[in-house]
């Protein structure tokens, strides 16, 4: 988005802003916007409004979409989301990739408006095609809960795709989910805790949940309990209350403390897998198809455990 309110402030002259000019005087998009930026340094916003809203007037994108942002988040005055979706909407008009994002997220939402998932959906697929990082997440979470749309989580992780290698933090955890859960993709839990760690480094606050849990599992990742509450910590201070759950669930579980790998697979873990491969035990005693399915299944089980609980390929069992 175009203002750096609650930033630092990153270009335009430190010099007192000039009064706001006349109606009739014209000016650029640029100089409305070092002009409104100095007036919030100040902490001016009723100028900083003054002055992007003459940009806006003259029918400038940007212009149009700082004053709607003025009135989304209600900067110096009480927030009133119609009239900004009045001023994305004109800036949305004209191709304005950050509007036409802002309108696809009203939209889905239903805020100023009626909730209309199709309606969004439109929105964000103009803002996408112009390589809108955030509007091709928006996408991928539409196609893949079927919102407004027939799911279709293939479509879903093509748009998850592009916005994760544009390095947009959403767009990687979703894809990261992808093929944490095969949904939309080959399931590859490399992959996914991959992706979620790119997510996490930039404080996505989803990610470093599912990282954490990842970590504490072995999911994707050696099993790492320092690593897992290191994430988990980091999501519990962003306000996540799963997180915090699974921090407490972390101290008190006696199990979290990576275990002396054994030599052999523990009978525990033989007779777990054994009921998990299923009743047709009595069937698999016979060689044939049904004792290979079997102990396909029975090894799968033992391998996904091992792996999970150590990290490293189980003894031949």
């Amino acid at each position: 988005m175009i203002l750096l309110i609650g930033t630092a402030y990153i270009g335009g002259s430190s010099a007192l802003a000039q009064t706001a000019p006349s109606v009739a005087a014209t000016i650029t998009f640029e100089e409305a916007e070092r002009r409104g930026l100095e007036a919030v340094k100040r902490k001016d916003y009723a100028e900083a409004l003054q002055w992007y809203r003459k940009s806006a007037d003259q029918g400038d994108a940007r212009g149009q979409l700082g004053v709607g942002e003025f009135y989304l988040n209600g900067w110096g005055m009480p927030a009133n989301e119609k009239e900004a979706m009045v001023w994305f909407r004109k800036a949305a008009d004209q191709g304005n990739a950050d509007a036409q994002d802002y309108v696809g997220r009203l939209f889905h939402r239903g805020i100023a408006v009626r909730r209309d998932y199709p309606e969004a959906i439109k929105w964000f697929k103009k803002a996408a095609d112009q390589d809108y990082a955030p509007s091709q997440a928006a996408l991928c979470g539409m196609y893949g809960n079927g919102d407004g749309v027939q799911e279709d989580a293939e479509q879903g992780a093509i748009w998850c795709k592009k916005s994760a290698a544009q390095g947009h933090a959403p767009g990687q955890r979703q894809l990261g989910l992808m093929y944490l859960t095969g949904k939309g993709l080959p399931k590859d839990e490399k992959k996914a805790a991959n992706w979620m760690q790119k997510a996490a480094e930039q404080d996505d606050v989803m990610a470093e949940l599912w990282l954490g849990k990842m970590y504490r599992q072995g999911v994707g990742i050696p099993r790492d309990t320092a690593k897992a509450r290191l994430w988990l910590q980091k999501a519990a201070a962003q306000g996540d209350p799963e997180a915090k759950k699974r921090l407490a669930e972390l101290d008190s579980d006696k199990n979290t403390t990576v275990s002396v790998q054994p030599a052999k697979v523990p009978e525990a873990l033989r007779f777990k897998c054994t009921v998990m491969a299923g009743p047709e035990i009595i069937d698999a005693q016979k060689p044939g198809p049904a004792q290979d399915q079997w102990k396909a299944r029975y090894h799968d089980c033992v391998r996904s455990d091992w792996k999970r609980l150590f990290g490293t390929e189980p003894p031949s069992d």
